[in-house]
C-alpha cells in the first residue's frame, strides 16, 4: 500500500531521530518491540509499522479519549501538527496527542489494566512513564496528563510531573548510546528476543560452507551456552518436580491459590466418539428410531475427560 505524503514525511522524520514512542523499546521495557527492532528502522533495514491493529484503533479512539479527558479534567487541549524537539539534544522528538500552554495530554487505550494505578494517581506502566517523561523533555513542559481507556469501559486519568533527574540521569544516556549505534551502523547487543533472532537470520540467510576452530572469545561464548543449557535442563527438571509435589498436595482439589500464583487441576468433560467407519453407509436412515439409537450406542465409545495441570504465576 502506497504511503500518503503525510505518512512519508512521518517515516522520514522518524528515521532521522528518536521519537518518544521509541524510548520504551530502546530502554527494554516495551512489550511490543525491542532495541533491535527500532535500530533496524533507524538504519533503514525495515520500515516502521505505522498501520497495524493497535495503532489503527489507537488513532481512531484518540479523539474520543481526548474529549472525555477534557470533560473529566476541566481542561482544554489542542492538536499540534508538528513534532517538538528536545532543546538540548534535538535527536529526541515527540508527536504529542494534545497540548496546552501548561501541559500535554497523552491518550492510551489498553485491554489490560496491569500496571495502571488508581484514577487520579501518577501510577502508570513503565513504558508509559518513559514515553511521557521523554515527551515532557521534548515539549519543555512540566506536567503531563495521561487519559487511558482500559478494557474499553474503564476510563482513568493520571497526572505525571516532569522528572528532570530521572530523564537526564537514566533515560538520556540510554538514548545517546543507542543513537551512536545507529550512526555507526552497529547492531545492539543480542537480547534473546525473537526479533533479534529474526535479525540474525535475515543478515546471514545462507552459509559459505567454511569450517574452522572457535576463537578464544567464541570458545567462552560456547562454554557459557553449554552452562545455560545445563541450567535450563536442571530448571526444567526442578519445575516438573515442584509441579508433581503440588499435584500430590492438591489431590482431588480443582483449584489452589497462593500469593502471586494459582494452580488448576480440573477434569474436562467426557467425550463421546462414534465409530462411523463400523456402521454401514446409509444403514441408519433405514432403521426405526429405537434401533438407530441402539446401533449408535453399540458403536459409541466414551473417552474420559483429561485432567490437565496448569500453573500460572502472577504477571505471566
Amino acid at each position: 500500500m502506497a504511503l500518503s505524503i503525510h505518512e512519508a514525511d512521518w517515516h522520514a522524520q522518524r528515521a532521522k531521530g528518536i521519537g518518544a514512542s521509541d524510548v520504551p523499546a530502546i530502554a527494554g521495557v516495551s512489550t511490543f518491540a525491542q532495541p533491535i527492532d527500532i535500530w533496524q528502522q533507524k538504519v533503514g533495514l525495515v520500515e516502521p509499522s505505522a498501520d497495524n491493529a493497535l495503532t489503527r484503533w489507537g488513532t481512531l479512539l484518540e479523539p474520543v479519549i481526548a474529549e472525555e479527558a477534557e470533560r473529566v479534567l476541566g481542561l482544554k487541549f489542542r492538536r499540534l501538527s508538528r513534532a517538538v524537539h528536545y532543546r538540548d539534544w534535538p535527536i529526541l522528538f515527540a508527536h504529542l496527542d494534545r497540548t496546552s500552554a501548561d501541559a500535554i495530554l497523552e491518550c492510551k487505550a489498553s485491554m489490560s489494566t496491569r500496571g495502571w494505578g488508581d484514577d487520579g494517581s501518577a501510577a502508570v506502566p513503565d513504558y508509559v512513564t518513559l514515553q511521557v517523561q521523554s515527551q515532557l523533555a521534548a515539549a519543555d513542559k512540566e506536567v503531563a496528563y495521561v487519559a487511558a481507556l482500559l478494557g474499553y469501559r474503564d476510563f482513568r486519568t493520571f497526572r505525571i510531573e516532569r522528572d528532570r533527574e530521572f530523564f537526564g540521569d537514566l533515560i538520556l544516556p540510554i538514548l545517546r548510546e543507542f543513537w551512536t549505534l545507529v550512526e555507526t551502523n552497529t547492531p545492539p547487543e543480542p537480547d534473546g528476543s525473537d526479533g533479534y533472532g529474526s535479525f540474525v537470520r535475515r543478515r546471514f540467510p545462507t552459509d559459505a560452507g567454511d569450517e574452522r576452530a572457535a576463537t578464544p572469545e567464541e570458545h567462552l561464548i560456547g562454554a557459557a551456552l553449554v552452562n545455560a543449557v545445563s541450567e535450563r535442563e536442571r530448571a526444567e527438571a526442578r519445575e516438573a518436580e515442584l509441579k508433581q509435589r503440588l499435584m500430590l498436595a492438591m489431590g482431588p482439589i480443582a483449584k489452589l491459590e497462593g500469593p502471586g500464583w494459582r494452580a488448576t487441576w480440573r477434569q474436562s468433560k467426557d467425550r463421546q466418539i462414534v465409530h462411523w467407519d463400523l456402521i454401514a453407509d446409509g444403514l441408519l436412515r433405514t432403521l426405526p428410531d429405537d434401533e438407530r439409537t441402539a446401533l449408535l450406542s453399540i458403536h459409541t465409545e466414551v473417552k474420559p475427560g483429561t485432567r490437565p495441570f496448569l500453573f500460572k504465576a502472577e504477571g505471566e
